[in-house]
């Protein structure tokens, strides 16, 4: 009788690959077959597919001019050029600065977040408005730049609670430190509508990272760091080294 075949995928953060495996009657993991490995993955990206989230991305991706006037924008027309973060990113620095300080609360009230719910997209503005509140009532002994570097790590604490956010970070475990640094602009995609990214290799472990517009450096800083972090980059170094324009460059290094 031919053995009960099971599929799953290992995501193990100390493995740079998926792991498809079957079992057996005996309970004896074997190597799925392909047509069996390639259904499996068929099945869990349709289910991908469907989940809300990426209905709106796609949405914004597919025509940005109409997407900012739709119902799933939340009812808020904007024009096509505005800088905005999309709601999984307002939900993950919801679910890090809970419970909020005074500063934040008034904050997120302003941007219309009671936590019960997210629009699809928020202002940058708005968004900038609850990092500030959060750098000044929760980090005001520090020096600025790791003030907002602060605010970037414990962002990165929510954002991994969310949908959106488990799924990115559980990607990052099996891409690795470099493949990170090489998709941000992609992953930055998942946040906001404007960041673009650009990475200058010195060496395998030696980068430049360059952000085309960045409200608060040390935010990206944080985010840089724990992204990095996650995907398993050991002894890792990241230094603001140019802040002009709006327009900084991050020094990535990390030890072989």
């Amino acid at each position: 009788m031919p053995p009960a075949v099971m599929c799953s995928f290992a995501d193990d953060a100390t493995s740079s690959t998926f792991s498809p495996r079957a079992k057996s009657s005996a309970g004896v993991a074997q190597p799925c077959p392909a047509a069996q490995t390639t259904a499996a993955r068929n099945v869990l990206f349709r289910r991908f597919m469907r989940a809300p989230w990426v209905g709106v991305h796609v949405e914004y991706w597919r025509s940005p001019a109409t997407f900012f006037s739709s119902p799933r924008a939340g009812g808020r027309t904007r024009a096509m050029s505005e800088r905005v973060v999309f709601g999984t990113s307002m939900e993950g620095l919801h679910r890090a600065l809970s419970p909020p300080t005074p500063a934040e609360k008034a904050a997120f009230i302003k941007a219309g977040v009671t936590g019960a719910k997210f629009d699809s997209a928020y202002p940058l503005a708005l968004y900038t408005d609850i990092l500030d509140a959060c750098a000044a009532s929760r980090f005001a002994n520090k020096e600025p730049l790791e003030r907002f570097t602060e605010v970037g790590r414990l962002f990165w604490s929510g954002y991994e609670k969310t949908l959106v956010g488990s799924a990115l970070t559980g990607m990052l475990r099996v891409l690795g430190p470099r493949r990170t640094l090489d998709r941000m602009t992609r992953n930055f995609r998942t946040a906001n509508n404007y960041t673009e990214v650009t990475v200058d290799s010195l060496a395998p472990h030696h980068h430049l990272v360059r952000v085309n517009y960045v409200a608060r450096p040390g935010f990206y800083l944080g985010i840089i760091e724990s992204g990095c972090l996650r995907a398993g980059a050991k002894g890792l170094s990241v230094n603001l080294v140019e802040a002009k324009n709006e327009a900084p460059v991050y020094e990535v290094k990390w030890a072989p």
